[in-house]
């Protein structure tokens, strides 16, 4: 610690968005830079979707901050091997220039209405959905599904280590690319690896259908695999459990927060399998968020087909399909199943509202 200048930033009005590039649906992110503003490394981001503090160790904040004082003291011969860490350009340069949040200054008001007067960190992609929406543009899948978890790719991380694999999920991309438990990731596509965030940075920078190169260290030796990440590959990622489906629900499903009928529970209601079975967990209440309450749709209710197809979708498969082909006023036709009788209801695509 002593090597090191420590900041702590407590509020996003005024981040310089064209530095600090980094998941900001999560709740904690570090970043490690040279006074000249190149970026070592990113420390935080999450790889467990079900325990997002599964990465954050003393342990592993350690050894990160050893591997990036061992980057600094080769700097600047390695600085070129480093340019794609750096922050991709922003469509605004700090989260007040976004477009919506010309209401925020760049003062918090500490006098009663502090949350109010702060651009929360989730806002900031929900920015970007909304500039994408509004005018017409399909939603960038970078800022539709947010950040790659590991579990995107069939991988589970130490969290004591650097960037150390704990597991690997059978018939995965990183099963198929021949990763395994034991394997310390060093490298990708030339790349210095420093932490668990930088290898979900390098995932999520991809371009489509790339193949990625991973140096890593095996048993003392050193080998290269090759990551390959096929088109569309981010459709398989579960947004549900991040704080940003909150206003995606409210665009694109009038408000309803669904959830897989469990297996078990198919049988009994007479659901086959690979039908659609999504179970209306909440239906909002107020605002925009209770479109869908207001057109008929209960919670309870059972979905088994939304908008001509019966097949089995997750919520997140469901809400990226509006967002690929509808638009703000189009009706989603939706039949569900209550208390054993089929009922049809329509809820509307509505316009990007900030929550």
């Amino acid at each position: 610690m002593d090597q090191f200048v420590c900041v702590r930033l407590i509020e996003v009005n005024t981040l310089d968005l064209t530095l600090f590039d980094f998941d900001t649906e999560m709740t904690f992110a570090a970043f490690f830079l040279n006074a000249d503003r190149t970026l070592y490394a990113r420390y935080g981001s999450e790889s467990d979707p079900d325990n997002p503090e599964h990465d954050l160790t003393n342990a592993g904040l350690a050894k990160v901050m050893e591997r990036v004082l061992t980057l600094h003291k080769a700097y600047p011969a390695n600085k070129a091997s480093l340019a794609a860490k750096q922050a991709r350009k922003p469509l605004a340069p700090t989260g007040m220039a976004l477009p919506g949040m010309s209401r925020f200054k760049a003062e918090l008001d500490y006098q009663g209405k502090t949350a109010a007067s702060c651009i929360h960190c989730h806002q900031i992609n929900e920015a970007v959905r909304a500039h994408h929406w509004e005018r017409g543009e399909k939603i960038p899948d970078h800022a539709l599904y947010g950040w790659p978890s590991s579990h995107s790719i069939g991988l589970t991380f130490d969290p004591q280590e650097i960037a150390r694999v704990e597991a690997v999920v059978s018939g995965s991309l990183a099963d198929k690319a021949g990763l395994k438990p034991g394997d310390d990731l060093t490298g990708i596509s030339g790349v210095p690896i420093a932490s668990i965030a930088d290898v979900l940075w390098a995932i999520h920078t991809a371009s489509a259908d790339a193949k990625l190169p991973i140096t890593l260290q095996r048993s003392g030796k050193s080998e290269t695999l090759r990551l390959h990440l096929p088109a569309g590959w981010r459709a398989d990622t579960d947004v549900s459990r991040r704080v940003g489906a909150w206003s995606l629900r409210g665009w694109m499903l009038g408000g309803l927060f669904l959830e897989a009928v469990p297996t078990a529970a198919r049988a009994s209601l007479k659901l086959p399998a690979g039908a659609m079975a999504l179970l209306v967990k909440h239906a909002g209440e107020y605002g925009h968020h209770a479109a869908a309450k207001n057109a008929g749709f209960r919670k309870g209710d059972i979905i088994v087909e939304a908008d001509g197809v019966s097949a089995d979708l997750s919520e997140t498969q469901l809400i990226a399909r509006i967002a690929g082909t509808k638009k703000p006023g189009d009706k989603i036709k939706a039949t569900v199943l209550r208390d054993g009788t089929r009922h049809t209801f329509e809820w509307p695509v509505q316009q990007a509202k900030q929550d």
